[in-house]
């Protein structure tokens, strides 16, 4: 499992909610932190998450072997680095989670084309447009273990965790159904 957080300092841990149930269904979990963000403090010419979102799927990968499922999950502006991701590596990933952020149109034309990608996307319904950007991912995904949900208030992307935890142990149960199915 690899999360993209919300490109905030203070949000490189927000998935933590997530990668604690999931360890606990068995599932490996990897954190991006991008550089000049959080504890890397790496300063660097020019935007590197590309190269770093590419980096750390190699890395998973190696971690877990190239037969173990993957899924890549982003809140907030890290929902463009998971899809992008994705459509990158489409042939080594089988969901991806959308939280709360924006994605391009590129990225609902590949999801309209996997049949073989489950898609979970999310927001808080009174973070607008983000509520919006979740319906028109679902409806692009279309499969049928794809999923939305929406929760009352106005939390960005991972800070909904806190404002309702039920929401972090819904989003890890199905991602620990589509990692866990093949096992």
């Amino acid at each position: 499992m690899l999360f993209f957080p919300m490109c905030r300092q203070d949000a490189m841990d927000g998935w933590l909610p997530i990668t604690e149930r999931l360890l606990n269904s068995g599932v490996s979990s990897l954190l991006v932190t991008y550089r000049e963000y959080g504890a890397s403090g790496t300063r660097v010419a020019g935007d590197q998450r590309t190269n770093d979102a590419d980096g750390a799927l190699a890395y998973l990968r190696s971690r877990i072997g190239e037969s173990a499922d993957v899924a890549v999950a982003g809140s907030s502006c890290g929902v463009y680095h998971a899809l992008s991701a994705a459509a990158r590596h489409p042939e080594q990933v089988r969901a991806v989670v959308a939280l709360t952020g924006p994605h391009t149109r590129a990225h609902v034309a590949f999801l309209s084309a996997r049949a073989d990608i489950a898609v979970f996307s999310g927001a808080a319904l009174e973070d607008v447009p983000a509520s919006d950007w979740a319906r028109e991912l679902k409806a692009a995904s279309g499969r049928p273990m794809s999923a939305m949900a929406f929760k009352n208030g106005k939390a960005d992307g991972t800070d909904i965790f806190r404002s309702d935890p039920t929401y972090a142990t819904e989003l890890a149960t199905w991602l620990a159904k589509r990692l866990t199915a093949r096992r």
